[in-house]
């Protein structure tokens, strides 16, 4: 199974905030969903994602000027053999929504194929193929 995100773009209340990792996002952009740390993740079956601003501890680093991206701000759980099954959760005190929809920390999530994500205030698809 292969996931990715394809970048919208901020949200009205994004203002001049930036991303500063990666630099340059333009819309329509993908980001994809892989292991940037493997050692710590050994399932087979399911491949966690850790989505955040500290290099150093997330697979997807989004930092961005005004840190409303957390160190851990969610995690996406891949599932390989049903992708349809795959679910998503925010970590503690981050604002996420899915289409539209706020979830509180540590809810899970069951993602669909293009459902809408939003972090912070950045929006993204979710995208996946087998």
């Amino acid at each position: 199974m292969r996931a990715w995100l394809v970048y919208l773009g901020g949200t009205d209340d994004a203002g001049d905030n930036q991303l500063l990792e990666p630099p340059r996002l333009n819309a329509g952009d993908c980001l994809d969903l892989e292991l940037r740390h493997p050692e710590r993740w050994r399932r087979r079956d399911v491949t966690r994602v850790i989505v955040g601003s500290e290099p150093t501890w997330a697979d997807l680093v989004l930092a961005d000027s005004r840190h409303i991206i957390q160190r851990e701000h969610a995690r996406f759980y891949l599932n390989h053999q049903f992708p349809e099954s795959s679910d998503f959760r925010a970590m503690k005190q981050c604002l996420i929504a899915i289409n539209g929809q706020v979830h509180p920390p540590f809810e899970w999530v069951n993602l669909r194929h293009r459902d809408e994500i939003q972090l912070g205030c950045w929006r993204f698809l979710y995208e996946w193929s087998a």
